[in-house]
This record gives C-alpha cells, sequence and structure tokens, in this order.
C-alpha cells in the first residue's frame, strides 16, 4: 500500500514537472534590443513563437500557400494580402526585386487560428502570462465618448466606451506578436516584421 502511494505521488510531482517544463519552454529569458532610435526594448518570445496559423513573418508566398493552400481573397499592389478563413497575411517586397515575403498576419475571429503555443481569439488573458510571462509592452486604450446630452451618452458609452488592452511581445526590435483584449478574453492576434 505504502509503494502505491509512493508511485502515485512521484507520478503526480513528475506531471506537474512536466507541465511546468512545457509553460517554461515557451519562454525567453529577456534580452534586449535597440530600435532604429537607439532606444532599448526588451524582447521575451523565440522567433518560432511569433506565428499564426503555421505561418510566420518573412515567410515567402510559396511557403502561405504550401501551408493554407489558394487564399480565398487575394489583393495586388505593392503589398497584396492573402485572406484565408478569418485569418489576413499581407506581404512586402523589401529588397524590390519581386521577393514579396509576409509582413503582417492578423486573426480576429474565434476559432480560425492559434499561435505555435496554442493561443487563439476567444481564449481568457489569463492565458497569455501563464504561456508567455510578462508582455514586454502593455497599451490601454479606452475609448471616449465626444460630449452628448445625458441620454445618448448612456448609450454611446454601452456601445462604444470599454476599456482595450494591447499585450506586445517582441521577438526583436524588427518582429513582435500582439493580443488585444477586451472585457478579459482575446479578440485579436497580430504578427509584426517591420523592415
Amino acid at each position: 500500500m505504502l509503494k502505491t502511494k509512493t508511485c502515485k505521488k512521484m507520478a503526480a510531482v513528475l506531471f506537474c514537472a512536466v507541465c511546468v517544463s512545457s509553460i517554461g519552454l515557451a519562454r525567453r529569458p529577456v534580452e534586449y534590443s535597440y530600435n532604429f532610435g537607439a532606444i532599448p526594448i526588451s524582447c521575451s518570445i523565440y522567433a518560432e513563437q511569433a506565428g499564426l496559423a503555421g505561418i510566420h513573418g518573412n515567410d515567402s508566398m510559396g511557403k502561405v500557400i504550401s501551408v493554407l493552400g489558394q487564399p480565398g481573397y487575394r489583393s495586388s499592389g505593392s503589398t497584396p494580402v492573402y485572406t484565408y478563413d478569418g485569418v489576413s497575411i499581407k506581404f512586402i517586397d523589401w529588397g524590390g526585386d519581386g521577393r514579396y515575403t509576409v509582413c503582417k498576419i492578423e486573426t480576429n475571429q474565434k476559432g480560425t487560428a492559434s499561435t505555435v503555443d496554442g493561443i487563439s481569439v476567444g481564449m481568457p488573458e489569463s492565458v497569455l502570462s501563464e504561456v508567455y510571462g510578462t508582455a514586454d509592452e502593455v497599451k490601454i486604450e479606452k475609448n471616449m465618448a465626444p460630449k452628448l446630452p445625458e441620454k445618448e451618452m448612456q448609450v454611446y458609452r454601452q456601445r462604444v466606451d470599454e476599456m482595450v488592452t494591447v499585450y506586445t511581445y517582441n521577438v526583436s526590435a524588427a518582429n513582435s506578436m500582439s493580443f488585444t483584449v477586451k472585457k478579459g478574453f482575446i479578440t485579436r492576434i497580430v504578427v509584426n516584421v517591420y523592415d
């Protein structure tokens, strides 16, 4: 009997250690980089983590098509956009030589795409700190109502006046992943790559 209890305790400890280590794998020791204004910024996620629907910044158009297939909608121009079921992927030709790469990946639809670590729109805000740790930047936006008569102001506030928080995790000075949160739930995920 004692041996069975000991085995169960050891199994529980091992399970907890595996859970903690799997969360720990997603975390990177904070490194510091400098943006173009020579201002230091913290970077807390790996490049492999800054992806959505299996696509990462700087992936080629060919890779996007090989992973996701042909887009449902395709725009043209200097920054073409491919749209898939709830996911928008924007391309740019940094070198001017016709080799377009991903510069932005975005979704705001629940259940359409997730990050490499399994985070998707509709999940609670708390998963961000559990998986990625403290964000490198937290921005709070609040829509302010214009001056309206009191009755109209109440209606306006019910529809529009809500706080939005944007959590940003940096890979480098030129690559980040951000999560928009409203009322405690993730409503938008964006991966950005800058030149």
